[in-house]
């Protein structure tokens, strides 16, 4: 099997910020992002990249959401090569 290296950019939003005060909370804005490199095959469905993200940058796959082109891909059983 032939394995493309994918770039992938992890962004992570800081927690909310409750106030104490008003018993509200908010979400920022702001985040932090890194470009993380994960090896792949066209044949990988979505569900394993998902997994081989978990083991390079330890985002759990339950709280990725990856795009392409836009489009969140959801359905975990179709293939890279199906996906795009």
């Amino acid at each position: 099997h032939i394995h493309d290296v994918i770039m992938i950019m992890i962004f992570e939003q800081e927690p909310p910020v409750s106030s104490e005060s008003t018993g509200t909370s908010r979400r920022s804005t702001r985040g932090t992002s890194q470009y993380t490199a994960v090896s792949a095959s066209a044949t990988d469905t979505l569900a394993l990249f998902k997994l081989k993200v978990f083991q390079e940058a330890g985002v759990e796959p339950n709280r990725q959401k990856l795009y392409l082109n836009g489009n969140l891909l959801q359905n975990p059983t179709h293939t890279l090569a199906k996906l795009g």
